[in-house]
């Protein structure tokens, strides 16, 4: 299907007749430099799209149904205690200063119930659904039997603000605990 309409082209290098729309447009397209030939925006959007597939495909993003909720204690409260996930013992964490915001420094505390480690503790704080590169804080022992670490939380540029923060206790599980940064 292939009709032809009368338009009014550009003076320049476009005459006026009887020309199909497709013309039109390439012509048009290729006398305003603001305005991409078609052929280019297409082979654009194409590849907009496999990248988006292909970053998506490879476990950079994931669907958001993966992601945990948020832990029922508020960490912008007070601290919260997780279960380990070996069975045996209980973790607290606490988050200062609060409330926990992105992009300042932390300092976070960690507290052994029922359970110890000769090895050293860490944290890694990323994003559940979308993995954010290693963002881990080193936790050092102190003689109360506390341990306690400094990072930051990162401002994800999508802007999503669910984070999670696991203690590792080597040899005895993790404790995920699920919270929103406050941006």
């Amino acid at each position: 299907m292939n009709k032809a309409y009368k338009f009014d082209l550009l003076p320049e290098t476009c005459s006026k007749k009887r020309v199909s729309l497709e013309k039109v447009v390439n012509c048009q397209a290729s006398q305003h430099p603001s305005r991409p030939a078609s052929g280019f925006a297409r082979l654009g959007v194409m590849f907009l799209m496999l990248l988006s597939f292909t970053f998506f495909k490879s476990g950079h993003i994931t669907a958001e149904t993966t992601a945990s909720p948020p832990s029922p204690c508020d960490i912008h409260q007070r601290a919260c205690t997780q279960p380990l996930s070996g069975g045996v013992g209980t973790v607290t964490l606490n988050i200062a200063p609060k409330p926990v915001k992105a992009m300042a420094d932390l300092t976070f505390t960690v507290q052994l119930a029922g359970n110890s480690s000769k090895a050293p503790l860490y944290i890694d704080l990323d994003m559940p659904g979308m993995k954010m590169g290693q963002n881990r804080v080193e936790l050092k022992q102190h003689s109360d039997g506390s341990y306690t670490g400094s990072g930051v939380i990162v401002r994800c540029p999508s802007g999503k603000t669910l984070w999670q923060a696991t203690v590792t206790v080597p040899g005895a599980g993790t404790a995920a605990f699920v919270f929103n940064a406050v941006y």
